[in-house]
């Protein structure tokens, strides 16, 4: 008998062909089209499609791009590979209302990115469902070289040579993430890393821009209100407008 069953398309091929042309393999292409891998792997066979899996950017950061990155990864940003994984990836995710500022983020990094999702977490403690932006990188040898420079049995740390290369945009893309007001100066919080690690950044501040923070018994780092002046000075020019606001109270002629 003939077959009477004809395979129909349910998702959209421009949309598949631009997710392909960004290096993204045919399980990512299926989550971002919202349809099962099979459907994608069928029609890009049928279709001489060739999977992306291992197309990789082959370069470098940009300064402006390492700079975003490293701020990242003292923050909010975190990076993972996978038990069936060869390569690591990027993710951050960010509150609805700093959405314009992940996505600042999202469009400097865009060229090793993902679309960004709009993901739903229910808060176990409050019962309360929260909405979020949330954005991956693809996976990449890049992420992966820099994966072992932060993360030693999936617990991070920091690498003593990349924190040294920390300029202002980085400082400020860490303050955005992590810091705020406290008392009448500015906080980040480095409660994450260990006392060892939050000296040596400490440390490494006070050489390279003469700022003077100081480890509370937390473990999180407060700037000496001697140091706002010119920690203001060196941040202001890459606040996001998002985050303005962890800044804006400082009444400083700048």
């Amino acid at each position: 008998l003939e077959k009477n069953f004809k395979y129909s398309v349910k998702f959209s091929i421009e949309k598949f062909k631009e997710l392909l042309s960004k290096g993204l393999n045919y399980s990512e292409i299926a989550r971002e089209l919202g349809v099962s891998s099979s459907s994608i792997q069928e029609f890009a066979s049928k279709n001489g499609y060739k999977s992306s899996y291992h197309s990789y950017s082959n370069k470098e950061f940009s300064e402006e791009e390492f700079q975003i990155f490293l701020g990242g990864m003292l923050g909010d940003s975190s990076m993972s590979i996978g038990n069936t994984c060869i390569n690591a990836r990027l993710q951050f995710a960010h509150s609805l209302e700093q959405q314009n500022y992940a996505l600042w983020k999202y469009e400097k990094l865009k060229r090793f990115c993902a679309n960004p999702r709009i993901e739903e977490n229910l808060d176990k403690r409050t019962n309360k469902i929260y909405k979020r932006i949330s954005i991956w990188t693809k996976r990449d040898p890049l992420f992966t070289k820099f994966y072992y420079k932060f993360y030693s049995n999936k617990v991070k740390f920091i690498d003593k040579e990349l924190f040294r290369k920390i300029e202002p945009l980085g400082l400020a893309v860490w303050f955005m993430d992590d810091g705020y007001k406290h008392s009448n100066s500015i906080s980040i919080a480095t409660n994450c890393f260990t006392t060892e690690d939050i000296d040596y950044m400490i440390q490494t501040l006070k050489e390279k821009y003469n700022l003077i923070f100081t480890r509370t018994k937390e473990n999180i780092m407060h700037l000496s209100a001697k140091s706002l002046e010119l920690f203001y000075n060196l941040v202001i020019p890459y606040i996001h407008e998002d985050c303005l606001y962890k800044l804006k109270w400082c009444s400083l002629n700048s």
